[in-house]
C-alpha cells in the first residue's frame, strides 16, 4: 500500500501510479481521480519495485515521485503506514460502535484538536461523505479514538483513516481489524 500527499497548489486532473521491478523497463500503472492519496498494489513478487506517483493534467504528466522498496515476506502486515494501535482489535460482537483506539504504545500518533474526517476505508471500500457523518472523533481524555458504528463496522480488515487539521491532511492511519472473537 503506498501513500501519498497531494500539493494543495498544484492544478491537476489525475494520478498515475507506476510500478516495475527493479532492472526490467515494463512497468504497470494505475490512473486514479485525483483526491487519492494511497493505493494498493497487488500480486507482487518477493523482489525490488520502483514505484512513482506522477500528477497529469490534460494528459501532459509533471515529475514523478520516485521511491525503490523490497518487497519481502508477507508474513507480517504487507502495509506501509502509521499503525495507530499495537494493541490487537476485533469487531464487536453485539450492536456495539466499533471503537479504534491510539494506544500508548503508538506515542508519535495522535488526534490533534480540532480534526475533521477527511477519509475513511475499510479495505478497498472507500465510505461517502455521507456514511463518514456517523464516525465520531473522540480526541480529549488520555486515549483518544474514533467510533464507528457497529453498521458501518461489519468487516474485517485494515481500517484506513485520514483525518484534516489546520488546513493539513494527515498520513493514513491503520488499524488491523479482526473477526469477532
Amino acid at each position: 500500500m503506498l501513500y501519498w500527499q497531494n500539493p494543495n497548489d498544484e492544478d491537476f486532473d489525475s494520478i498515475r501510479v507506476e510500478w516495475r521491478k527493479s532492472g526490467e523497463t515494463q512497468s504497470k500503472s494505475e490512473t486514479l481521480p485525483k483526491e487519492t492519496i494511497f493505493y494498493t498494489v497487488e500480486n507482487l513478487d518477493q523482489t525490488e519495485y520502483l514505484f512513482s506517483v506522477i500528477l497529469s493534467k490534460g494528459g501532459s504528466d509533471g515529475p514523478a515521485q520516485t521511491v525503490t522498496l523490497s518487497v519481502s515476506s508477507f508474513e507480517g502486515s504487507p502495509f506501509i503506514g502509521l499503525s495507530a494501535s499495537a494493541q490487537p482489535v476485533s469487531l464487536p460482537t453485539d450492536d456495539s460502535n466499533l471503537n479504534l483506539f491510539f494506544d500508548d504504545t503508538t506515542t508519535s500518533v495522535s488526534i490533534p484538536d480540532g480534526s475533521t474526517l477527511k477519509s475513511f476505508r475499510i479495505n478497498n471500500y472507500a465510505f461517502s461523505e455521507e456514511e463518514m457523518k456517523n464516525i465520531t472523533i473522540h480526541s480529549d481524555g488520555l486515549l483518544p479514538y474514533i467510533s464507528v458504528p457497529a453498521q458501518s463496522a461489519s468487516a474485517p480488515g485494515l481500517y484506513v483513516v485520514v483525518l484534516s487539521y489546520a488546513g493539513k491532511d494527515s498520513m493514513p492511519l491503520i488499524w488491523n481489524v479482526s473477526a469477532a472473537e
